[in-house]
């Protein structure tokens, strides 16, 4: 996450232990070279192919460069790895959103079900559900995802309204609903 000079002065071209070519590759993809950290990415899967992490970092940089149709492969790999690691699921729920393949839709949405019920303090995954409902149209679940993920980001004022709106979309007393009630009934933590 450092400047790519700091990353190369801590761990030198010199050093090939496999922290090092892992710092560097990430380093080369943060700071733009997608094709030289692809490469220095598949070094590290070639040196430890049943490594989730190599698989996910392979993903997230190809996400992060703006190809998740191709982000979608190596993070199915890292979740198999990581026995459904909720993060590397959220990763995956992300790339399959952004691919705009609606037959993904599903997918993405049970993916990151199950993601949110392991890592229940993680926006992203609340907001990349958001997503997912909305394009399938069920926009109470949209609603409602975007409301959680707006609280748990400490944005209670959107959060309730959001919640107040997916709560005219459910039947009243069903559980998105009761969900939806119990954000919009919320004390603030944060004073907002």
């Amino acid at each position: 996450m450092e400047r790519p000079d700091t990353v190369a002065r801590r761990y030198p071209l010199s050093d090939n232990s496999l922290p090092a070519r892992y710092a560097r590759a990430i380093s080369t993809y943060l700071h733009g070279d997608l094709r030289s950290a692809l490469s220095q990415i598949d070094a590290l899967i070639q040196a430890q192919p049943n490594n989730p992490y190599f698989y996910e970092v392979r993903g997230q940089a190809l996400l992060e460069g703006g190809r998740p149709a191709e982000a979608i492969a190596p993070l199915r790999k890292a979740v198999q790895l990581s026995n459904n690691g909720p993060l590397i699921e959220m990763l995956l729920g992300q790339a399959l959103v952004a691919s705009e393949n609606k037959a993904y839709t599903d997918e993405a949405i049970s993916i990151l079900r199950a993601a949110v019920a392991h890592e229940s303090e993680a926006p992203l995954g609340y907001s990349q559900l958001a997503m997912a409902y909305g394009r399938k149209g069920d926009y109470a679940e949209a609603d409602l995802a975007s409301a959680q993920a707006a609280f748990l980001r400490g944005d209670n004022k959107t959060a309730r309204e959001l919640a107040s709106r997916a709560k005219t979309r459910f039947a009243v007393g069903s559980p998105g609903w009761v969900k939806a009630d119990d954000i919009v009934t919320a004390k603030p933590l944060s004073g907002q």
